[in-house]
């Protein structure tokens, strides 16, 4: 059985009053909904960088004598305070570089042809320097030192 709603101008007005009252209040129910918000961990944004262990070899022309010297090359990576920072230590030369970065409690060993990667948040500001334990000063061709700034 077919109902048919016959609607006269008193009606209408109050009908439109009705679907006025409806929508306004839904979106006042919607609109003091708390926002979801990102949880720290999603939020944190990985930087990722890449850093090279790197030899120089040269002659002194004086005595003949072959000098070599290694190196991280960037040898200056700048991160924000907070950063979550992702460090892929390639082994492009020499035989290993075992390694810590100074204050982050961050150690590792890197081999030729290898990767070894290393994640870290930057909780403080400051320098931290990336030692190669091997090449620790120009006896040993070093110092292999590199440095993170924390702003």
């Amino acid at each position: 059985m077919w109902v048919m709603w016959v609607i006269h101008g008193r009606n209408l007005l109050q009908g439109l009053v009705l679907v006025a009252v409806i929508v306004a209040g839904g979106y006042g129910i919607w609109a003091l909904q708390p926002m979801a918000v990102p949880s720290a961990a999603a939020e944190m944004h990985v930087k990722t960088f890449d850093v090279v262990a790197v030899e120089f070899d040269d002659e002194d022309p004086k005595t003949g004598q072959e000098r070599e010297v290694y190196r991280w090359d960037p040898g200056t990576i700048v991160v924000q305070k907070g950063d979550r920072v992702r460090l892929n230590i390639h082994g492009l030369n020499g035989d290993k570089h075992p390694f810590l970065i100074e204050g982050l409690n961050v150690q590792g060993e890197v081999a030729r042809g290898e990767v070894q990667t290393v994640e870290f948040v930057a909780k403080e500001r400051g320098v931290y320097r990336l030692v190669c334990l091997v090449h620790t000063d120009a006896h040993n061709h070093g110092p292999m030192i590199g440095y993170i700034v924390v702003q």
